[in-house]
């Protein structure tokens, strides 16, 4: 893959606002209200009776910051202000998410003139032309949450989390990326989503579905219980 297909993978809108709940630990209600005041709004569709949001990639990390924030103690005003700070200093912060999924990941600023790139050991580091490094800590300096901890330390937590969130105890067997099925939970070295394998494992017996697609039981098991994990 392309330094240039990933932000527009990123960019795809496929996760259902059920799903962005669940993996963020987000009332209904919430993500409702975030959209509607545009704290954050899923870009791609707005949804309606009957017809769910669908957020993007760039989205889904941008509300899993959202609720990190707020269980630093920030409230809803600081958190928009912070963000607003964040898409300012570094507009595709939220590729650096990527991190756990596939490695380093070449990003860009909004000049033009600085590449970002991911260091796995030290989640981020900023280059300008001339190779000078500024480590997104020392970048973002400043921008406080409450209790001492950073803007920089939270974008850091939600990178260390992982692409499942609170799920990441199924990081195994499931995997979240934008260039297997637009970021969609996955089965680990598949292309069968998550959801797919529960609709399949209600019709079939798991063995049946682990012969079907030469796997692992125990690895089917893992995803069923990952799509009926609240």
């Amino acid at each position: 893959m392309t330094a240039e297909t990933i932000p527009a993978l990123h960019n795809v809108s496929a996760l259902r606002s059920t799903l962005v709940g669940r993996l963020v630990g987000v009332a209904p209600s919430s993500l409702q209200y975030w959209h509607e005041t545009a704290l954050q709004p899923a870009h791609g569709r707005a949804g309606r009776r009957g017809v769910p949001r669908l957020y993007s990639w760039a989205d889904y990390h941008r509300l899993r910051l959202i609720q990190t924030l707020l269980d630093d103690g920030l409230p809803l005003p600081r958190i928009r202000d912070a963000l607003a700070y964040l898409d300012q200093t570094v507009p595709n912060w939220s590729l650096l998410t990527l991190v756990r999924c596939q490695g380093p990941v070449p990003l860009y600023s909004g000049s033009g003139d600085t590449h970002l790139g991911i260091d796995v050991a030290r989640h981020t580091a900023i280059a300008d032309a001339s190779g000078q490094m500024t480590y997104l800590r020392s970048l973002l300096e400043g921008a406080e949450g409450s209790g001492g901890r950073s803007l920089a330390d939270s974008v850091a937590a939600v990178i260390d989390e992982g692409p499942l969130s609170h799920l990441n105890r199924f990081d195994d067997a499931v995997q979240m990326t934008p260039d297997i099925n637009v970021g969609l939970p996955t089965l680990r070295g598949t292309r069968l989503e998550t959801a797919f394998l529960l609709k399949l494992a209600k019709r079939m017996s798991l063995a049946q579905v682990a012969e079907l697609y030469a796997l692992p039981a125990d690895l089917l098991s893992r995803a069923i219980e990952f799509e009926e994990a609240a």
